[in-house]
């Protein structure tokens, strides 16, 4: 296009159209501008029933460049679905094999770019597969597929994300889903149309494409920003207003950047709006579609191989050319970085880099700071510049809100805590998700299925701005003429009028450009037209008006007419240049459907060559359109001298580079060492059977087994007073949760995660350092001996029970007897050997889980309920209180988890219905297995729900971490077969490197028939790969399944139910995602469709929540206010007697599965030898018919007993569970009405107070040690 400032500047520059001589324009100094735009955005609000395609449930999707996630609105609130491996955010990844190809975790990104772009070339560079060069300077990636090198185009792998998502939501949703929202980055201009492409071959309606902060904001204002103040009194002759609040999104994501800055308050800023609608106007946006995560990485990448060339000597050619060894470095930086989060510093440690050569590399945060200083600058610039843009000064911002993964990084945080005087930074959206969030409510109105009570939604309007300046080419000189300023509110008219740069100029061609440069060279063409027929007249007199026009639907019309004869010529973009044909669209989507068919065959991983591993794809999509084809519309005779642009992104309604489609019109067994021993004076059973009295208790809030005086769950707030949450304390994951606007949260840790590892780590040198959680996992290969995991299977256990003793084979940490045969965990620390408990292991994941709460929340927490197994015994139970002690919780109560699964079920997901509900619940964890038949039933109110359990049954000694087990001892003895007989077993990093392959093995055939399990430099520098196919790991694993359904069918047969009777089949636990426990659980229940409506790793921490918020009182959902929840006793109870052989045995008074509160009398004891004055009453918990099988709760005497011959003293044993699960047990002498009674405390092998105290004291010195090294800023209490 050509566009001048002056009618004297500049040289002529002809295009020849039909015949005629057309030359550029230049401006007209006399009347330089027209603006009509700011006062028509109040329109933008979207109706119900609006936007919609295909029917069913619409999702919002974050198509990220190095992870992506989806969404759904539902019941009032956004959820995050997550994928097959149970995971919220996906990678976007694809990669192929000989064979197939796999997408997101399995895989584990090229879209609109020009191959000659700069940032391309760069990041070629790092990527380890092949990218080359096709039509239109179009970036096509080559990898080796089906026995061919085959080539595809950028968007046919984002498309594989995307179909990916839609799989997931599909699978959790039950329906089909067509119709999506989908995020891009605000300077996102050309590479827009890439997504449509993209989504239009995963087979998906794109309702509308918008900006990534802005629909953080959408997530942000509806569910997470403070409420705004009180307004004042308005003045007489004016309907006052509210300002809202002024929030800055800062998103700093994987692969971009965007700041936004936005003003959420009430439509009109009218205090007298429903309570709860917003306003989202857009003030200014800046950011960069190229700084994100990646770079990060990227530079730690170059630092390492510099450093790697300096000290070995190789050549740089040789190690840039090795993709393998690019790909592990850059998954070794990535994860240093994480470290960097927690620590000060991080190694980076590749096996056999290139050439047999090992890299190992230490990176200070310091270090990593100064790598990447100009990127951490260009950051705060363009916060700067979104201010500036916005003529807003950085004290009248209110909240900033951070925003995707890198914003997690502490130079970051802390620069933007600085720039901003030390304002807190806003963390209560989760910076992965948010997006997402905010997407999918979008989608949820266009699709118009907004619930009526759902206000805030249907009243939500969103005004977005121009994120790019648009004009047209002026003079010869490559000169832009800006029309409409980047941060304009839409939708806008502008007008501007230009002249003629010569003599009798009878034609102007009008180009239209986006873009911030002076120079047109260096913006974006958007398409171009000619106005031809205007009167010959010397130059500067004839007047031409240009328009720039955005309608409500987000559709760009440029026109242009010439005032003095009133001719007009119109023309519209489709600005498909550099796009794919609607041809090639069409041909890839039925590849893809074609492909989706295959795939539901059972598939196979034998290999993945990183060249054929795709990452960062996005970043193909170029930002540089090349020049749009023009396609003239003729309406008459006039149509020649009359001509308009019009710019339409079809169903998402203008996306044109510059967001000009995000006008969403709307958007809006303890040990055995017993009490101190008393002299055994045995009980004997008397030969008639022992009646029984059961007294049906009342309904109880919770009341759970075996937890003998131990917690504090009787008064509403628990003792600590603030939020309580609910704590699930797992084998191999833990996750934390609460109970806040009548539904559960679960909250993500410091790396976004809401599953956080249970394992704990110390440094191996002479400070004080530990790590917890992600970070523990992430330097666990490097320090095995020192990570320790699995602690639930120690706690609460004697060293010498057996299944410890088989458990510290397979781990890589030291274990050894302590006093009283308990297990003490060995490490070196600070320098020396150090040894702890297992409760302390716990407590520092239990102060994990808290400091993750309280930084959620704002607020000091004090109060928690945990989920324990159900087979957990008294001893194991106390131990888990003592843990919480000591990370100072105050641990209202324990509860089993099944039943916290049921919790959450019946409350949130299970079907509505006024009848009752038969449910068993299948909670198959990493380390516990659990099974558990509820009824639930709702009752005449169908507010008020009736949890009752009718029993349990499980193993706690049987989970995910068992099949790895199972498939690392398969691994070495395949290695000693091929290798001979090596001492494999005691190199530690061996065994933890082989168990991270084996896990990942596991986990990949769940949705492959085969996989390998392959560690380079395993052992003496030898390679280790091995096929594992899917049928093996079930043969290797069948006792396993088998023990599973034994269980199953015991709880069955205990509750007198037939499997058909049973309504839901509820799945717990990660573990349950594998095939073989779906499939034998199908086949049981005669086909029945297992359900999977609720996230299998967070039930039991929602429903934990739930109950921590009834016993603090904080709650007045009557759901939650009238729930009851009646619980069984899940093991045994029963006292030690003699039978008539004289062999000590447990006499059963209370057999498992007895609904509890419950108080049942055993009769007919009487004593084993003549004359016997007392007897000793010692109660044991266990199935086995024999005591020394059993676990020994406590004991008592009871004396006075009448004198006299052996068998004929009457003595009656009383158990009494109340409803807080407190077991007495007290024993009377008939005769003499002479009494005695124990409250069971179990003190015997628990930690005594001091020991608490003291550990809880470490632990908080620790934690305020940590605050003091790192700088964070602590939780202030309320």
């Amino acid at each position: 296009m050509g566009y001048g400032p002056r009618p004297s500047e500049g040289a002529s520059s002809v295009i020849e159209e039909d015949g005629r001589s057309s030359f550029h324009l230049t401006l007209n100094p006399k009347r330089p501008l027209i603006a009509e735009g700011h006062q028509m955005a109040a329109s933008n609000t979207t109706k119900k029933g609006g936007g919609g395609g295909g029917g069913g449930p619409a999702i919002g999707i974050d198509l990220g460049t190095t992870y992506s996630c989806v969404a759904v609105r539902r019941r009032y609130r956004s959820e995050a679905i997550t994928n097959d491996q149970g995971n919220r955010i996906t990678p976007s990844c694809v990669a192929f094999t000989a064979a197939d190809r796999f997408v997101g975790d399995a895989a584990a990104q090229p879209h609109q770019h020009h191959l000659r772009d700069k940032s391309v070339q760069e990041d070629i560079k790092l990527w380890p597969f092949k990218v080359i060069a096709g039509r239109d300077d179009r970036p096509m990636i080559v990898v080796r597929h089906e026995g061919k090198e085959k080539q595809f185009e950028p968007e046919e792998i984002s498309a594989m994300v995307l179909s990916k998502l839609r799989d997931a939501a599909v699978a959790y949703l039950g329906e089909p889903v067509t119709d999506a929202v989908i995020t891009v980055p605000v300077y996102f201009n050309a590479q827009r149309e890439a997504t449509l492409d993209a989504a239009a071959i995963a087979g998906l309606n794109v309702m509308r494409i918008i900006n990534e902060p802005s629909a953080a904001a959408i997530a942000y204002g509806l569910d997470k920003m403070p409420p705004p103040p009180p307004p004042p009194p308005p003045p007489l002759a004016s309907g006052g207003g509210a300002a809202g609040r002024m929030v800055l999104i800062f998103d700093h994501g994987g692969g971009t950047l965007d700041v936004s800055l936005l003003n959420i308050g009430r439509p009109g800023n009218n205090n007298n709006s429903d309570n709860g609608s917003f306003e989202f106007e857009v003030k200014a946006v800046a950011g960069d579609t190229h700084l994100g995560g990646a770079d990060f990485d990227n530079a730690m990448v170059k630092h390492c191989i510099n450093e790697f060339i300096r000290k070995n000597g190789v050549a740089a050619e040789g190690i840039w050319s090795n993709q393998k060894a690019i790909r592990r470095l850059r998954t070794a930086c990535e994860r240093a970085k994480r470290m960097l989060s927690f620590t000060t510093h991080a190694s980076i440690e590749v096996d056999s880099l290139h050439d047999g050569i090992d890299f190992c590399g230490k990176m200070s945060r310091s270090r990593f700071e100064e790598l990447n200083k100009e990127l951490f600058v260009k950051c705060v610039k363009a916060v700067k510049k979104c201010l500036e843009d916005a003529k807003m000064d950085k004290n009248a911002v209110d909240d900033v809100v951070l925003v995707g993964g890198s914003s997690r990084i502490p130079k970051l945080q802390s620069m933007i805590h600085d720039f901003f005087d030390e304002k807190k930074l806003r963390r209560n959206v989760s910076p992965d998700e948010a997006v997402a969030y905010g997407a999918a409510i979008q989608a949820s109105v266009l699709n118009g299925d907004a619930d009526e009570a759902d206000d805030k939604k249907q009243v939500m309007i969103l005004r977005d701005i121009t994120p790019l300046s648009l004009g047209i080419g002026v003079n010869n000189d490559h000169t832009m003429s800006v029309v409409i300023p980047r941060n304009t509110f839409i939708p806008t008219k502008n007008v501007r009028r230009y002249t003629t740069q010569f003599d009798n100029q009878t034609g102007a061609s009008i180009d239209v450009f986006e873009g911030e440069s002076a120079s047109t060279l260096d913006n974006n063409l958007l398409g171009k037209f000619v106005l031809s027929g205007i009167l010959p007249a010397p130059r500067g007199v004839p007047q031409i008006d240009v328009t720039f026009d955005f309608d409500a639907s987000g559709v760009l019309h440029v026109s242009a007419e010439d005032m003095g004869t009133g001719r007009r010529n119109f023309i519209t973009i489709t600005n498909h240049s550099g796009r794919l044909k609607k041809e090639e669209v069409e041909r890839m989507a039925r590849e893809a459907r074609s492909y989706n068919r295959k795939r539901k065959r059972p598939r196979s991983s034998l290999q993945m060559n990183s060249g054929n591993l795709l990452i960062s794809h996005r970043r193909l999509w170029r930002p540089h359109s090349t020049p749009t084809r023009v396609r003239r519309q003729r309406s008459g005779p006039q149509s020649s001298a009359s001509s308009s642009v019009s710019t339409s992104t079809g169903s998402t309604h203008a996306i044109l580079g510059l967001e000009l489609g995000l006008r969403p019109r709307r958007v809006v067994r303890p040990r055995r060492s017993s009490i101190p021993t008393l002299p055994v004076l045995n009980l004997k059973a008397s030969s008639s059977s022992a009646k029984r009295q059961r007294r049906h208790g009342q309904l109880v809030s919770i009341a759970t087994v075996f937890q003998m005086a131990a917690t504090s769950g009787n008064g509403k707030q628990g003792g600590g007073g603030g939020p309580a949450v609910g704590i699930d304390l797992g084998t191999t994951y833990s996750c934390v949760a609460v109970w806040r606007h009548d539904r559960s949260e679960v909250i993500a840790n410091d790396q976004g995660n809401r599953l956080t590892p249970s394992c704990v780590a110390f440094a191996d040198y002479d400070d004080d350092e530990r790590f917890v959680g992600d970070a523990a996992v992430n330097q666990a290969a490097l320090n095995p001996s020192n990570t320790i995991f699995e602690v639930k299977r120690l706690i609460g256990r004697r060293f010498s029970d057996e299944s410890v003793q088989q458990d510290i084979k397979l781990w890589p940490f030291k274990v050894v007897a302590g006093r009283e045969d308990k297990p003490m965990i060995m490490v070196r620390h600070e320098g020396k050997e150090k040894q702890f408990m297992p409760e302390e292991i716990s407590s520092m994941v239990l102060a994990k889980m808290r400091e993750t709460a309280e930084v959620y929340l704002g607020k000091t927490v004090k109060n928690a309920v945990i989920t324990v197994p159900v087979y957990f015994n008294n001893a194991q139970r106390q131990a888990t209180i003592d843990a919480g002690a000591i990370a100072g919780l105050n641990v209202m109560r324990i509860i089993n988890e099944p039943a916290a699964a049921a919790l959450a079920y019946g409350l949130e997901q299970m079907p509505v219905s006024n009848k009752g509900r038969m449910v068993l619940v299948f909670d198959l964890g990493g380390g516990t297995f659990d099974v558990s038949l509820l009824n639930i039933d709702p009752g005449v109110n169908p507010d008020m729900g009736l949890f009752e359990v009718k029993a349990t049954a499980g193993d706690t000694h049987l989970g995910g971490a068992d099949f790895d087990n199972e498939l690392v001892n398969y691994s070495l003895r395949e290695f000693k077969r091929k290798h001979g007989s090596m001492d494999i077993e005691s190199n530690q990093k061996a065994l933890r490197r082989l168990r991270t392959a084996c896990k990942r093995a596991k986990r990949m055939l769940s949705s492959m028939a085969q996989t390998t399990i392959e560690v380079d430099s395993l052992h003496q520098g030898i390679d280790f790969r091995v096929i594992i196919t899917r049928s093996r790991f079930e043969e290797l694993n069948k006792d396993l399944f088998g023990k599973c359904m034994v269980a199953m069918e015991n709880c069955l047969r205990d509750a007198k139910v037939d499997k058909g009777s049973v309504d839901d089949v509820v799945l717990v636990g990660g573990s349950t995602r594998i095939p073989k426990v779906q499939k034998m659980l199908s086949e049981f229940f005669d086909g029945k469709e297992l359900c999977r409506s609720i996230n299998p790793d967070e039930a039991v921490a929602c429903g934990a929540a739930i109950q921590a918020s009834v016993l603090c009182g904080g709650t007045d959902d009557k759901r939650l206010v009238d729930m009851l929840l009646r619980d069984v006793t899940p093991l045994s109870l029963g006292i030690e007697a003699e039978d008539d052989s004289m062999s000590c045995i447990m006499s059963v008074v209370i057999p498992r599965n007895t609904a509890i509160p419950t108080k049942k009398v055993a009769e007919g004891f009487t004593t084993r030898y003549d004359n016997q004055i007392s007897v000793t009453c010692k109660v044991y918990e266990g199935e086995s018919a024999s005591i020394k099988d059993n676990n020994l709760l406590g004991e008592f005497d009871l004396c006075g007993i009448l004198q006299a011959p052996r068998g004929v003293p009457r003595l009656d044993v009383t158990f009494d569970i109340d409803a807080n699960g407190v077991l007495n047990v007290s024993a009377e002498d008939k005769d003499t009405g002479q009494k005695n009674s124990i409250t069971i405390s179990n003190r015997s092998g628990r930690l005594n107070k001091e020991e608490i105290e003291r550990m809880a004291l470490e632990a908080e010195r620790y934690k305020m040690n940590r605050i003091k090294q790192l700088q964070i800023e602590p939780v202030q209490g309320n």
